[in-house]
């Protein structure tokens, strides 16, 4: 499992999210897949008409953070008869879940797809003989 945001739990699945003061920075919401491996989380975001230079992804204690601006161009000669998006900007954060090993989070776009890759802490297991 991914992200939760209670605390208690033990599975945290990354699948929750929290936009900054709960607010959309625009009227674009990029829709995500959150994959499960045996080594690893990666979580697949549309982002078409996003160039690498728009995008920020941080990591701040357990939150992914994914943004993106960009300033609008209002030319007064256009005049839109109808208008359904906006390019302007988003936010979508992330809790990670406690097995994330930060320090090794990646991130890739291509075709319009952003993914970031976030590796798993490995597992400590040892068998301990009772004398």
């Amino acid at each position: 499992m991914l992200f939760t945001v209670n605390k208690p739990n033990y599975h945290r699945p990354v699948y929750r999210t929290r936009t900054a003061n709960n607010k959309h920075t625009g009227n674009f919401r990029p829709k995500v897949n959150v994959i499960e491996t045996t080594n690893d989380f990666q979580l697949q975001m549309l982002v078409p008409g996003w160039s690498r230079a728009d995008l920020n992804v941080k990591v701040e204690d357990d939150l992914l953070s994914i943004s993106a601006e960009k300033a609008l161009e209002q030319k007064d000669e256009v005049k839109f008869t109808h208008k359904e998006f906006e390019l302007s900007g988003f936010k979508r954060s992330f809790v990670l879940p406690d097995n994330v090993d930060q320090e090794t989070i990646s991130a890739t776009v291509n075709d319009g797809v952003l993914v970031v890759t976030m590796s798993k802490k490995a597992v400590f297991k040892k068998e301990i003989a009772v004398a």
